[in-house]
């Protein structure tokens, strides 16, 4: 192999870009080390990617003669190799392992520029592994979250300085979907993340609250916690979020938007039955005040009160119509009564007073059923 030190690290670096595993830079390493210092055998240890310069492992070993049994494996970072010079193995601002070698006739600043090639490599191998790892943890986080979580990326960054009206329309505009959770897909009508995906932010948010929520967003110094939008899923179901958004500012342009989203629904339709039920008993209490001073009013008439009774008795449930019905006692031993009806209807309202036809029974227990007398 020629020893012109443009041509090893030419070849050497043509190598190190197609190696794809720490294993393959480590007996690259190994080999180039042992070629450029006429050394008769060097070895490789390497640190654990995820703990660096705590504990080195034995990687790679090449020789012309027999030295690997010797070697012990793992060792620690002060450990001494006696017959082999170390060298370590720098990786940005981290011992990424040691180099072993048995120098013959070594070529110091070469073996420099081949160590720090291959230092250079394990530490590309390293970011890649941890951006792959982190991606990862990202995906399995949007995977088994309840929430919605999303990311819109801008094609275009935003300037924060313009009106604010511009940058919504810029948002609008250059913003698609990035990332989402599949808890996300499932509020809007899908299955999977896959259809959302690239979707610019009008598509999945259809709200006229859109814009407003923009504007409070931009005004607010671009975040927003816990607002609410109501929106519809692809079915045109009304769906009722709690958001919350970031926006990430880079040198002045808005470059990206986090957010997280619940939906409320059920809550909210919860909480607008209460509302509902709490504004029927506000009108069923103020019916009985107006009902109580009309028991008091010596002018007041069966009719009256029964109408009274009725119309509270339909404002204060769900029923769309109540009636009551008076009886007039007579003479008979067994209580015969006159009946008589008044009504109220939600959606007619109250009608008149009229007799019915026919007799009732009422039995004395005061709790028993009217049933019709022939």
């Amino acid at each position: 192999m020629s020893k012109d030190p443009a041509s090893i690290l030419s070849k050497l670096m043509s190598a190190l870009r197609k190696a794809g595993r720490v294993e393959e830079v480590s007996a690259l390493l190994a080999e180039w080390a042992s070629e450029v210092t006429g050394s008769r055998s060097a070895a490789v240890y390497l640190a654990p990617l995820h703990a660096p310069g705590e504990v080195f492992r034995l990687s790679a070993f090449t020789g012309k003669g027999e030295g690997e049994d010797r070697l012990p494996d793992p060792v620690g970072p002060g450990h001494r190799f006696p017959g082999f010079e170390t060298v370590p193995v720098p990786a940005g601002d981290r011992t990424a392992g040691l180099l072993l070698v048995e120098t013959a006739g070594a070529s110091p600043g070469l073996l420099d520029c081949v160590v720090e090639a291959c230092g250079a490599a394990l530490r590309r191998l390293a970011l890649t592994r941890a951006m792959h790892d982190s991606e990862d943890r990202f995906r399995a986080l949007l995977d088994q979250s309840s929430d919605g979580i999303w990311c819109y990326e801008m094609e275009k960054p935003v300037p924060t300085d313009l009106p604010a009206d511009e940058q919504i329309r810029q948002i609008d505009r250059y913003g698609y979907l990035a990332e989402c959770s599949a808890a996300l897909a499932g509020m809007y009508g899908y299955d999977d993340i896959g259809p959302m995906l690239g979707q610019r932010r009008s598509d999945s948010f259809r709200s006229p609250q859109r814009v407003e929520h923009l504007r409070s967003f931009i005004a607010n110094g671009y975040r927003i916690e816990d607002a609410e939008t109501i929106e519809e899923n692809r079915d045109g179901e009304r769906r009722v979020f709690l958001n919350s958004l970031t926006g990430s500012v880079v040198d002045g342009n808005l470059v990206r938007m986090w957010g997280t989203q619940r939906d409320i629904t059920d809550l909210r339709s919860a909480r607008e039955e209460s509302d509902l039920r709490e504004k029927h008993l506000m009108d069923y209490s103020r019916r009985t005040i107006e009902l109580a001073r009309s028991l008091r009013n010596r002018e007041a008439t069966l009719s009256g009160l029964a109408g009274a009774v009725c119309c509270a008795a339909v404002e204060a449930t769900d029923f769309d119509r109540a009636s009551v019905w008076l009886l007039t006692p007579s003479d008979s031993d067994e209580t015969v009564l006159e009946p008589g009806c008044w009504s109220c209807s939600r959606r007619e309202g109250p009608s008149d007073w009229s007799p019915a036809p026919g007799r009732l029974l009422w039995t004395r227990s005061g709790s028993g059923p009217l049933r019709d007398r022939p």
